[in-house]
């Protein structure tokens, strides 16, 4: 199952899905540590793109627009006029951002 349909089927935040997202990013676990791509960040844990708006927020380097107002939350990337839905704030984030990136596994 690729990234994508595991995004748009989670209920909630998961951590599996944290690391793939983190690794197709370019992160790197080594010695229990996770090392950055531009290997300026170590932390201990991958971020937590599927349960942070903050985290979620850092994969776009353009803008959007994230409607809380709607059940399922919603995402509007600019230029774009198809939204991009999710369980959750972080999550349509995320599934945004897949949807986007045609290289996503």
């Amino acid at each position: 199952m690729t990234i994508l349909a595991r995004l748009q089927t989670a209920t909630g935040p998961d951590r599996a899905l944290d690391a793939a997202i983190a690794v197709h990013l370019g992160w790197e676990q080594r010695d229990d540590w996770w090392h950055s791509p531009d290997g300026i960040s170590t932390l201990t844990q991958c971020p937590y793109f599927t349960g942070s708006i903050d985290a979620a927020a850092s994969l776009f380097s353009g803008g959007y627009v994230l409607d809380c107002r709607r059940i399922p939350p919603v995402v509007h990337l600019a230029g774009r006029t198809v939204g991009h839905a999710g369980a959750t704030p972080a999550l349509a984030l995320c599934i945004a951002w897949a949807a986007e990136n045609t290289d996503v596994k």
